[in-house]
């Protein structure tokens, strides 16, 4: 068991470390927002987008998916964003879960190679004790940044080994430290795939419905990236990604 703790908290460190973004000294904040909010709008993905692409990421991915045909769009322009994932057994399913979505990996992955893995992505169906946002409820462009949350969570546990997927289960289950870092630091593997401005809209959901009860925004504000860390990390992203001559 010290084996294992002591192994897997190597991996954690390699896997979730803090988010640290800090904009250049010479930054000027007010035009990083301005510019952020106008690309933003720029950036939007609509239903559109989609149909024009349709045949295409349908021979894309792998007949290994079960997703109901209600989603496909949604899923399917996040699921583009991650390539490793296009040959994975993902099902997604509705069911009584705390929050929205939850992603996990089948208990069977143990026994498993990682090109065999299945992974689980359960939507709240909202029949239980516990009611999530109802995904209806949001526009297209904030689902898919919810989807690419959950694969951007399936993408790292692709980089586990079974031992290493264990111990992230039951640390994942008694630290809210823990979750916290992990949930901030999938948002940012999704942001760095091309998905920032969507997992922001899906976040400002959270914020802007008031039929949800307190905790569950107080807890998605906890573990979320603050809008500052987002305009930072895009700036971050956009200057990595410029083509030097």
């Amino acid at each position: 068991m010290l084996f294992l703790v002591t192994f897997s908290s190597h991996a954690q460190k390699r896997l979730f470390g803090h988010i640290i973004c800090q904009l250049p000294d010479n930054a000027d904040s007010a035009a990083l927002k301005e510019n952020f909010l106008e690309e933003m709008e720029k950036g939007v993905i609509i239903m559109a987008d989609y149909l024009n692409s349709r045949q295409q990421l349908e021979a894309l991915f792998s007949d290994k998916h079960e997703i109901p045909d209600s989603i496909k769009p949604d899923v399917y322009m996040a699921l583009k964003h991650f390539p490793e994932l296009h040959t994975t057994k993902i099902v997604v399913k509705s069911g009584r879960i705390h929050g929205t979505m939850n992603a996990r990996p089948s208990l069977t992955n143990i026994f498993r190679k990682r090109a065999d893995r299945k992974y689980l992505l359960i939507i709240n169906n909202n029949k239980g004790r516990s009611k999530g946002l109802n995904i209806n409820d949001i526009s297209f462009n904030a689902r898919i940044g919810w989807f690419g949350h959950e694969f951007a969570h399936f993408s790292t546990y692709q980089q586990m080994n079974s031992f290493e997927i264990i111990w992230f289960g039951i640390k994942y289950g008694i630290s809210n430290k823990f979750v916290r870092k992990v949930e901030r630091y999938t948002n940012k593997v999704a942001a760095e795939r091309g998905l920032i401005f969507q997992i922001f809209q899906g976040e400002q959901y959270i914020l802007m419905f008031n039929s949800l009860m307190d905790n569950y925004r107080k807890r998605t504000v906890y573990r979320s990236l603050s809008y500052q860390e987002y305009i930072c990390l895009w700036n971050t992203i956009k200057e990595k990604n410029k083509i030097v001559p």
